[in-house]
């Protein structure tokens, strides 16, 4: 039996329970979702799963254009749970890609309690609407779910945003939005949001809050705040205040200039005169926040250590919280606290996936040990996602709880997100979590955890070769990957022609070539399958060095471009690498059908038999590889 009709079979099969189980309003379904245990959850989620969920995934891994033709086709079926779920993925895909109008449209044909879970539906149409300058219709829709749900933070941070919107600018107006989130803080026995100007550096977004007391327990534990800063702006003086507010006194606040030329460093000693606590450091040259946080680390003397972004604001009792937690908890390492992302306008702004909610966890508010941070080796040197995997260093060594969340529904961070900040920009953003550079590194860092059974996820010094590899954008000294072949080709499965592929490349690494891989997964047209990654062998081979494997909109330059399999070529995908290169071959199977080669690199694409591929690997060495031919 093929892997299409043992899909189709599995689907018949799972079809009676599905309809047994969708009978539940999908709130419940989430609510069971939350209280199972995991591996039963993930069973759970299999028989409810719909169709466009698959194609969900599809959608955020890479293939936008055949998901959303097919999420297209299953919203058209109308009246079906299956017609309500694609519509709901369409709209949020929409939002998030600025195209608040159409998903508003698809928002409106969804029926009540199907496809999406209602108060995640009410909070992306409030937005939508919002974002379309309709605030009181927005403030209308969000009404009657608030007070059916008065704490829920997403319908309250979404109603914040409508009151902002709708204020005419006085301070009474200014004030008035942050009514309803000091509801949350209130409930959590923590000090409210304020609006106006008091002693010290006003917030650029109109918020602060009344100094509190110093903390009874703070002479317990120094704690190191460690805060990189590059050509930072006026937005820094509100974090350092934000810190100086912090009701855990003992701090030590450790700022690092990474090689800014704009008198950054000068800026901050201004700041940071009358307060002893706070000292400079400056970093040669640029090499992104977490190389500065290890250089940080190297002067710091607190028991605990933690950082915070030079455009973020924490409330004042963020360091007191933690810390308190960790003096009574010994037995663990770290915690984190949550956080709201929102732009310069004050708005809070929606994840990539609404269903997850607009307050969600901050790993840059990791506090730890500092003994067990030094044993770990600090940061991993790399310029993005070097937060979450050092939380996952964490869980590998300590047990999956190792590092709990505190408060998971009070945003004890407000964190600015920039159009042109790393969080934001396109080769770099968090939408690459799920399909490039954020997602490859991420799938490295695992397949290394999971090869180093008992031994400690150690990172290794700056000079030493890395553990794992990452894309080279992302490194300290950026690299381009200069490659003598790249291959292009679905590295999940066995590739026609070449039945011992990860023989083929040891003996082509041997040989002494640069040799690379782009995986692009040949697509299922039924959308049964799932995202896959290449096979954990090749992951290995890239770790010993013997193997590129080139990510999603990385630059690269390749003497020759080899596709042994064009069926891959035949689905376009997003954001493919950006190939130079003086050759490009690719296996004519005699199917026809539009290739999008072109996606890869400007030079025209020449089709050529299996046997040519394979005689100009021959070529790249004198011996022909075992395994192949």
């Amino acid at each position: 039996m093929g892997e299409r009709d043992a899909a189709a079979m599995t689907e018949r099969l799972l079809r009676p329970l599905r309809g047994m189980i969708q009978v539940l309003p999908h709130p419940l379904l989430l609510a069971l979702r939350e209280r199972l245990p995991r591996g039963l959850a993930e069973r759970l989620i299999l028989l409810v799963r719909s169709p466009a969920d698959r194609w969900a995934r599809f959608l955020r891994g890479g293939f936008s254009v055949p998901a959303r033709a097919r999420l297209h086709s299953l919203a058209a079926r109308g009246g079906t749970r299956d017609a309500a779920r694609a519509a709901w993925i369409l709209a949020s895909w929409d939002f998030a890609q600025g195209a608040a109008a159409e998903a508003l449209a698809r928002l409106e044909h969804i029926p009540e309690g199907a496809g999406a879970d209602e108060r995640a539906k009410a909070v992306l149409h409030a937005e939508c609407l919002l974002e379309l300058g309709r605030v009181d219709e927005a403030r209308a829709r969000l009404a009657p779910l608030l007070a059916r749900w008065p704490d829920d933070p997403d319908l309250v941070l979404a109603g914040a945003n409508a009151l902002r919107r709708a204020a005419a600018g006085s301070d009474a107006d200014r004030r008035a939005w942050l009514d309803p989130v000091n509801r949350l803080f209130h409930a959590a026995g923590l000090l409210p949001l304020g609006a106006g100007p008091v002693a010290g550096p006003p917030s650029p977004l109109g918020i602060t809050t009344a100094r509190p007391d110093g903390d009874p327990q703070a002479g317990r534990a120094l704690v190191s705040v460690l805060m990189p800063v590059w050509r930072a702006g006026k937005e820094l003086a509100h974090a350092l205040d934000g810190l100086r507010r912090q009701s855990w006194t003992n701090l030590e606040i450790i700022v690092i200039d990474d090689g800014s030329d704009d008198g950054t460093a000068d800026r901050v000693r201004v700041l940071a005169q009358g307060d002893p606590r706070i000292s400079v450091l400056a970093q040669a040259e640029n090499q992104g926040a977490y190389a500065a946080r290890n250089l940080g680390l190297t002067r710091a003397r607190g028991d605990l250590v933690t950082v915070h972004d030079a455009d973020d604001w924490s409330h004042p009792q963020k360091l007191a919280l933690q810390a308190r937690h960790l003096l009574a908890h010994p037995q663990l390492p770290a915690n984190m606290t949550a956080m709201v992302r929102l732009d310069d306008d004050g708005r809070f702004l929606l994840p990539l996936r609404p269903e997850a909610g607009l307050v969600r966890v901050n790993y840059s508010s990791l506090m730890i040990r500092r003994p067990v941070l030094e044993r770990l080796g600090g940061w991993d040197r790399v310029r993005v996602s070097a937060d979450a995997e050092l939380a996952d260093r964490l869980r590998h060594a300590f047990g999956k709880g190792a590092v709990p969340l505190l408060h998971p529904r009070i945003p004890m961070t407000l964190a600015r997100q920039k159009r042109q900040s790393l969080t934001a920009a396109s080769r770099t953003g968090l939408q690459t979590y799920y399909h490039g550079v954020r997602h490859e590194y991420r799938m490295a860092a695992a397949h290394w955890r999971d090869g180093l059974g008992g031994r400690f996820p150690t990172c290794p010094p700056p000079q030493a070769p890395r553990h794992f590899p990452a894309p080279g954008f992302i490194l300290p000294r950026p690299q381009e990957p200069d490659l003598d072949l790249l291959f292009v080709l679905d590295a999940s499965r066995p590739v026609p022609g070449l039945p011992d592929l990860d023989r083929m490349l040891r003996r082509l690494a041997e040989a002494g070539l640069a040799t690379g891989l782009f995986h692009w997964q040949l697509l299922d047209r039924h959308g049964l399958s799932e995202p896959r990654g290449p096979d954990p062998a090749l992951r290995t081979l890239a770790g010993e060095g013997r193997l590129t494997l080139v990510c999603p909109a990385e630059v690269v330059a390749a003497r020759t471009v080899l596709v042994p399999d064009p069926r891959p070529l035949r689905v376009p995908i997003d954001a493919p690498p950006v190939v130079s290169c003086a050759r490009f071959l690719v296996a004519d199977d005699g199917r026809g059908g539009k290739l999008h080669a072109g996606l890869l690199t400007a030079r025209p694409a020449r089709l050529v038999s299996r046997r040519e591929i394979l005689a100009t690997i021959e070529e790249a060495f004198a011996t022909r590889p075992p395994g192949i031919g």
